[in-house]
């Protein structure tokens, strides 16, 4: 494959995942080398964490308020992509409790009670998580945990559609029919060298991180799949939406409890 051709893919993969403006010729939603996707989490994950890090350079460090920017740039990042699926897929989890038909409910334009319910209490729950990560981590560190997070959002997402049935039509059925057993190897594999690379940059203990991230991948991938199942007997672009988010929150928690952990064992020790 050329140079040129790989150049291609990615920019027309940072065009989909972010809302980064790339002019491309054609219109057609496809995806190719989906082995570069650590990449377009890079990508993404910059744009967190160089907005925190010009923050502090300019003297901001209260918590709260950077906080609040980290989840805003987080949303911004992705072009509110992931956390639309994780409110759509949340509402037809909770309105299919009462019968109504959990795929009508993830492809309505319209936002129900439910919908508005989840999105409130999730941001509220990131942000207060985010406020403790900080209080935790440092501001230092948390800059570069972002960009980690970013970019392992991505073995979440090939994983989920590599091991799971996709539904017949939408973004979801068209990923999966993209997405090889090699790219899913790549994209790991990718990821976890970035971890190390950026876990040794930053002084970080990159055992600590990667048990934390693994954790945290092994459970929301079993939430993801075993409630898509349920719900809709598939996994979507919605279902993809939502275990991505579902791994950001639990990273986030995940890497305070591993903190505690190995400082206690160190206290031992």
């Amino acid at each position: 494959m050329s140079i040129k051709k790989l150049i291609s893919d990615l920019l027309l993969l940072i065009t989909f995942f972010t809302p980064i403006p790339i002019f491309r010729k054609s219109t057609e939603l496809k995806f190719s080398s989906l082995y570069l996707l650590p990449l377009v989490g890079v990508v993404r994950g910059l744009i967190p964490s160089s907005t925190l890090y010009i923050l502090t350079v300019l003297g901001l460090h209260d918590p709260t308020l950077l906080s609040s920017v980290m989840i805003l740039t987080h949303f911004i990042a992705q072009g509110f992509l992931h956390v639309d699926g994780f409110i759509d897929f949340s509402e037809a989890i909770l309105a299919s409790r009462f019968g109504v038909n959990a795929y009508k409910v993830v492809k309505d334009r319209y936002r129900g009670s439910y919908a508005i319910a989840v999105f409130t209490s999730y941001t509220l729950i990131l942000y207060t998580t985010s406020v403790s990560l900080i209080n935790v981590l440092g501001l230092k560190t948390l800059v570069y945990i972002l960009l980690i997070l970013e970019v392992w959002i991505f073995n979440i997402i090939t994983l989920l559609t590599l091991s799971s049935k996709v539904g017949p039509e939408g973004i979801g059925a068209l990923f999966k029919s993209s997405l090889r057993v090699g790219d899913v190897v790549a994209v790991i594999t990718i990821s976890s060298l970035l971890t190390i690379l950026i876990t040794y940059t930053a002084s970080l203990n990159p055992t600590k991180v990667l048990l934390s991230l693994i954790i945290s991948t092994v459970i929301s991938l079993g939430l993801s799949r075993s409630l898509a199942l349920k719900t809709l007997g598939f996994v979507n672009g919605d279902v993809l939406g939502f275990s991505s988010e579902v791994f950001y929150i639990t990273s986030i928690i995940t890497l305070q409890l591993m903190n505690s952990v190995f400082r206690s064992l160190d206290s031992w020790l």
